[in-house]
């Protein structure tokens, strides 16, 4: 089923809602020192707001790696981000999934708190991308 301009709309202004919440939520579990938990939430509000931005040109993936991919190549390689915000998806993915599933691997207070400003600059980027 093809989704209609309206529904488009929709989904990327929810996706962003999304990004824009996982961004706080990683600002509030900072503040008590939950670093494995605010690196997740830092890259979803990326996921969701990249993911917002693909949508708006009409491009999804079904998985994290796809997702990862074409951040990559429609924004990353083209230069319509800079390398060093093509990398933090890349970053910020491999810092929640070893936080989430490798065993003596934490985030530290230290990389989250670097990566807060980045992503907090990069959501408001990949949002003035959007064309729809």
């Amino acid at each position: 089923m093809k989704m209609t301009d309206d529904d488009k709309r929709a989904v990327i202004a929810y996706r962003l809602e999304k990004a824009y919440g996982s961004y706080e939520d990683a600002v509030k579990v900072a503040g008590i020192e939950l670093w494995n938990i605010a690196a997740n939430r830092l890259f979803y509000s990326l996921y969701y707001a990249g993911s917002a931005l693909l949508l708006s040109q009409g491009i999804s993936s079904r998985t994290h790696a796809g997702f990862l991919t074409l951040i990559s190549l429609h924004y990353g390689k083209t230069g319509v981000l800079t390398k060093d915000e093509a990398r933090l998806f890349r970053l910020l993915f491999s810092l929640r999934h070893e936080g989430d599933y490798e065993d003596f691997r934490d985030a530290t207070e230290d990389e989250v708190m670097e990566y807060m400003p980045k992503v907090q600059s990069l959501i408001g980027k990949l949002e003035s991308l959007i064309e729809i």
